[in-house]
């Protein structure tokens, strides 16, 4: 009876009724995708399909890592895979192989994505604030409008993917720093690789963020363990990054390396020039909702709300943060911080500072900030 009960206590501190929460509140992100019909309207909805449809023939041409795409461009082949970080279409590659259709993998890798979202924020802020604040942050994560722009308004695959990798990264990299170990170092650089292997945008433009994040915890070391224990957890950051981007190195190297034989301008010059994309301050604050394109000035067809809600609860945590003391006081004041900076680079007042920048055209679009 004893053992009985030691083992349901364990059992109970085990099961975290929180999660089950998430997965309740998830519902009302990816339920409408149990329809049959799919939303080939939405702005890249063809290629989500499309990718995979060509993915799936040349995997069984038996290329195990496809980099060309031999029915692309009029049947002269395209380096798609090559340019294109191809995990996210792998991943519903093997949904399809398990005997989903090509849309209805498609539409499983969305509704996978935002429960892995909640999760893996769930996680994070949990390991900084506790399971209250890390359920907020979860729910909050998988209703914000953007994230359901980039299902229904985008369908932007392989970025709706990777949203769903970043808190899992600052987990990772978190945990790694805090408490050194292989195991963890292991965890921080495979959460890296993935980011880059799932979409490079993604990580390019998190990686800056990611770096001074990984500077902060180690002031924070260094202030509260000494400069020893400092440097130890810097060498564990930076041999997280690097395995993470020897993990990548199947797509990165070849990637990098021959990006100057394809012509990327049609990507990033007219209508896909970052500076006719920048999201103005009324936008963010705009509650309309719209199925059109992103184009210069006020006359877009898209959201870009940042959304009431979120607006609201940032508010109140930077006011709690700027009178009151707690734990990891100052990450949360570095977070807020940092949304302050993505709303500026995501305005026309940033412009000077893309120009500065020879990568910014890569980006394409401000508002993905």
């Amino acid at each position: 009876m004893r053992d009985r009960l030691k083992a349901m206590v364990t059992l109970r501190r085990l099961f975290d009724r929180y999660i089950l929460i998430i997965l309740a509140f998830s519902l009302f992100a990816w339920a409408p995708l149990l329809t049959p019909a799919y939303f080939f309207q939405a702005h890249d909805a063809p290629h989500s399909v499309f990718y995979l449809v060509e993915f799936d023939q040349t995997l069984r041409d038996g290329y195990l890592w496809p980099r060309w795409a031999p029915d692309f461009a009029f049947g002269y082949g395209y380096p798609l895979f090559n340019i294109y970080a191809p995990l996210a279409i792998y991943a519903a590659e093997i949904l399809h192989l398990l005997g989903l259709s090509f849309v209805a993998a498609v539409k499983t890798m969305y509704a996978l994505a935002t429960v892995g979202a909640g999760l893996a924020m769930y996680g994070f802020v949990r390991r900084l604030l506790g399971q209250n604040a890390g359920l907020l942050a979860a729910v909050v994560y998988m209703l914000v409008p953007f994230h359901l722009v980039e299902i229904f308004v985008r369908s932007a695959f392989s970025e709706f993917v990777a949203l769903a990798l970043l808190p899992l990264v600052l987990w990772a990299f978190t945990e790694a720093i805090a408490a050194p170990s292989s195991r963890r170092l292991a965890l921080a650089g495979l959460a890296y690789g993935l980011l880059a292997l799932t979409h490079h945008t993604s990580f390019f433009t998190f990686t800056p963020f990611l770096v001074i994040y990984i500077l902060i915890l180690l002031v924070g070391i260094w202030r509260s363990k000494g400069l020893s224990q400092a440097l130890r957890a810097a060498l564990h950051a930076l041999a997280g990054g690097l395995l993470g981007l020897a993990l990548s190195g199947i797509y990165l190297v070849p990637m990098l390396a021959e990006v100057r034989y394809v012509k990327i301008e049609q990507w990033t010059a007219f209508s896909y020039g970052y500076d006719q994309h920048f999201a103005y301050f009324s936008q963010l604050l705009a509650p309309g909702w719209g199925y059109g394109y992103s184009g210069p000035g006020l006359e877009d067809g898209m959201s870009f709300q940042l959304g009431a809600v979120a607006v609201v609860l940032c508010t109140f945590g930077g006011w709690l943060s700027l009178t009151r003391r707690f734990p990891h006081r100052g990450t949360v004041l570095f977070f807020l911080a940092a949304t302050a900076v993505m709303v500026w680079l995501m305005s026309p007042a940033a412009q000077f500072a893309w120009q500065a920048l020879s990568i910014a055209s890569l980006v394409q679009f401000p508002w993905r900030l």
